[in-house]
């Protein structure tokens, strides 16, 4: 999707923004259909009722960030740590595959693609709201031209006439200069709100990361162990992608590949953080990922 390098998302490896959390009654009906919460656990989550009806992850209501304290499932991933059992923790984590599997197939095959799910919110609105047909028609010329010129540095590498790494610095000016001619296609005040969302949805990453370490306690040490390693794992999951396009690695063996990859940085994970704290993290993924799915329906219905 154009609009995704319009705004400066990497598609070789982009993180993905969380997802604004359902109303507490929501939260608790869902987790309560899937785990048959007691009264006790039920009573804990919905003491979580005003923040986590607001919107914990930069949701942009009329183009607008909500006041919404973000990082709010992280506190919810903690009280789920205490109040769970080991068993209802185990049901979680056994459904998280599959979800991920889902929510996968949705952002590939959805009516927009991957491109277009991974745009902040805002932006979305905006561009929905905004492009003129002229606009819409200039910018996918401009991405076929992208699409073109991206297959052809394909073509090269596959051919041995581009390194990997001459191929990587090839497509990020590419697309690089992509970004400047679909910016230029814009007006000023469409090219000012979407920098304004860009800037307020970085401080919310911002405070979703301190609210992270807050709730986790994660020392120094820990937060760069971590950053280091999720660094690490971009890095080497692009290079296997990249050696899947030169012919380098199969399908399935790039796939095999990526796997060990992420359960070489989750091994780092463990052997970093406290028992409490990895798990802490295994649920917070765990209510992220329903989330996402429980919105993915609602999107269906």
């Amino acid at each position: 999707m154009a609009v995704l390098l319009l705004v400066g998302c990497d598609t070789v490896a982009s993180e993905q923004a969380d997802p604004e959390p359902p109303a507490s009654n929501t939260l608790v009906e869902m987790l309560n259909a899937e785990l048959e919460l007691t009264a006790a656990q039920q009573h804990s989550l919905r003491e979580h009722d005003e923040s986590v009806s607001l919107s914990a992850f930069g949701r942009f209501t009329n183009e607008t960030p909500s006041d919404a304290a973000p990082g709010v499932l992280w506190t919810v991933a903690a009280d789920l740590h205490e109040t769970l059992t080991d068993a209802q923790k185990e049901r979680l984590f056994e459904r998280n595959r599959a979800l991920r599997r889902e929510l996968r197939s949705e952002m590939r095959d959805g009516p927009r693609g991957a491109a277009w799910s991974r745009l902040p919110r805002g932006v979305r609105q905006v561009l929905r709201k905004s492009l003129t047909d002229a606009q819409q028609e200039e910018l996918r010329a401009l991405h076929r031209e992208l699409r073109s010129a991206i297959r052809d540095a394909r073509n090269q590498l596959q051919e041995g006439t581009l390194s990997p790494e001459q191929f990587r610095t090839n497509v990020q000016e590419l697309r690089t200069g992509f970004r400047e001619d679909a910016r230029a296609v814009l007006t000023d005040a469409q090219r000012e709100r979407i920098q304004a969302i860009r800037e307020a949805a970085a401080e919310r990453r911002a405070e979703r990361t301190a609210a992270r370490t807050t709730v986790l306690n994660l020392t120094d040490a820990q937060q760069e162990a971590i950053g280091t390693a999720r660094q690490d794992t971009r890095e080497r999951i692009r290079t296997i992608r990249i050696e899947q396009i030169s012919g380098a690695r199969d399908r399935d063996e790039a796939r095999q590949a990526i796997r060990d990859v992420r359960s070489a940085m989750h091994e780092t994970l463990r052997e970093t953080l406290t028992d409490v704290q990895y798990e802490t993290i295994r649920l917070h993924r765990s209510l992220v990922l329903r989330v996402r799915a429980r919105l993915v329906n609602e999107r269906r219905g």
